[in-house]
């Protein structure tokens, strides 16, 4: 029902105001998939770790690139996140939590 690394801060399934999201950690490298706002089309997200901070790019149903800033709680099943589309659109905001 989930992928990632067994034991990793960011590997596995989460679900967010944009829709539910799977992620990979390895490493301080993360990638993963995510269904914006139910579509069909599945769109894809890749980053880096820094400290408790994912910053990632993001390629949504094929069609719209952006950036996303992410930031861990301290239980860790939960962050808060900011949006971006393209490269001078207004942030937005991001949330989700870890599936438990």
């Amino acid at each position: 029902d989930s992928f990632g690394t067994v034991g990793t801060t960011w590997g596995g399934t989460w679900y967010t105001d944009i829709g539910p999201m799977i992620l990979y950690q390895e490493g301080n490298k993360v990638t993963g998939i995510y269904r914006a706002y139910l579509q069909e089309e599945l769109s894809t997200i890749e980053g880096t770790i820094s400290g408790s901070t994912l910053r990632c790019e993001f390629l949504e149903c094929n069609e719209y690139k952006g950036t996303a800033e992410f930031t861990l709680s301290k239980d860790g099943k939960s962050f808060k996140g900011l949006i971006r589309y393209g490269d001078d659109g207004e942030w937005g905001t991001w949330d989700g939590a870890k599936k438990k």
